[in-house]
């Protein structure tokens, strides 16, 4: 009966960490899309003819879309992981001393791979959103010159471009799954 009563109260603390972390991800994405669109209606039509469309596309759908699993990852992690080292730790030194001694070296060295995984990652995806804004790109060039693809006969010429970033953005996802598998 402990153990029935002990999940379920563990589960109604993890719905609360959900639910919250929800709220606060929803909200900061909500403030960031409509602090972006206002920011594009506010710019003059020069600058705005000069920047590309797929470019404003993939910054509104997809990097912020990347910012908010990023928020949520963050925000999960930041609060859960630190309690449950802590608990662990605990739970090591009233299980034996010795290891938690030897939690104690391991930390530091665990600590330093794991930030050249986060260089690396954040690399990564600095990557894949630079190639999702191209590919972006090639799709509203591709659109509005519709007529002019169709006209010269270029649809094979397009559709390799296409395929290419496509390829390239593949690729860029996932050695960004490998570096968040390791």
């Amino acid at each position: 009966i402990l153990l029935l009563i002990a999940t379920a109260v563990k589960d109604v603390f993890v719905m609360g960490n959900l639910m919250s972390l929800a709220y606060l991800t929803g909200s900061t994405t909500l403030e960031l899309r409509n602090k972006f669109y206002e920011h594009s209606l506010q710019t003059d039509l020069q600058t705005f003819n000069e920047s590309r469309t797929g470019e404003l596309m993939s910054r509104f759908t997809h990097d912020v879309g990347a910012i908010s699993t990023g928020l949520s990852i963050v925000w999960g992690k930041v609060i859960r992981e630190p309690l449950k080292m802590f608990a662990c730790l605990i739970g090591a030194g009233i299980i034996c001393w010795r290891l938690l001694l030897l939690s104690l070296l391991v930390a530091p060295i665990a600590f330093f791979l794991m930030s050249r995984l986060a260089r690396s990652i954040k690399r990564a995806n600095r990557r894949a959103m630079e190639e999702m804004s191209k590919l972006y790109t090639r799709l509203t060039e591709t659109f509005a010159g519709f007529q002019a693809v169709k006209a010269f006969g270029m649809e094979k010429y397009e559709e390799s471009r296409f395929h290419r970033l496509a390829l390239d953005y593949f690729r860029r996802s996932l050695r960004i799954t490998l570096y968040d598998s390791l």
